[in-house]
């Protein structure tokens, strides 16, 4: 599947391309989140977090979410917000742009900024900074993204932070 989603990165427009490259990422970022809470039973059109018109049903929610919550850090949020205003500017304009042309152009090289130079250590690293190359840049942060998830410990009942109900607490067991 990954490898259908890149194949399908290089042989579109630059506005399928983010479209499509953002949607993955957005999935792949609900499924970080849902790993790491606990499980609900439902679908996820009907989980009361990540349902339409739910506090978690945005893009953005779920990146503030994933950052605040220390599964990604600061510039990997800033980095998805980045490619979300790009997505929403392409998927919104009324003609398709490229990512030669402004603004894209200068997202494309933020994009490539946040990454610090200690982290150029593979080749893929290394050509999205010397050519601001899109398409392996979307690589690298699909990535990061996948190898965070397989980071990421299931929540259960027994190591999460649950807070207790009844205001005794544990006293309320010696009754």
């Amino acid at each position: 599947e990954l490898e259908n989603l890149l194949n399908e990165l290089g042989g579109n427009s630059d506005r399928v391309s983010i479209i499509v490259a953002v949607a993955a990422m957005d999935t792949m970022l609900t499924n970080i989140l849902l790993s790491y809470l606990l499980p609900t039973g439902k679908q996820i059109e009907d989980d009361s977090l990540f349902g339409a018109d739910r506090p978690l049903s945005s893009f953005s929610a779920r990146i503030h979410l994933a950052f605040r919550l220390g599964l990604i850090d600061e510039y990997f949020a800033k980095a998805l917000h980045l490619l979300r205003k790009m997505r929403n500017e392409f998927a919104h304009a009324a003609i398709s742009g490229s990512l030669n042309d402004s603004p894209h152009k200068e997202r494309v090289e933020q994009l490539c900024s946040l990454f610090p130079k200690s982290m150029q250590h593979n080749e893929l690293e290394q050509k999205v900074m010397s050519e601001k190359d899109f398409p392996s840049l979307v690589r690298l942060l699909i990535y990061i993204i996948l190898e965070r998830l397989a980071d990421i410990k299931p929540a259960t009942i027994s190591n999460s932070a649950t807070a207790k109900l009844s205001p005794l607490g544990d006293d309320l067991a010696n009754l």
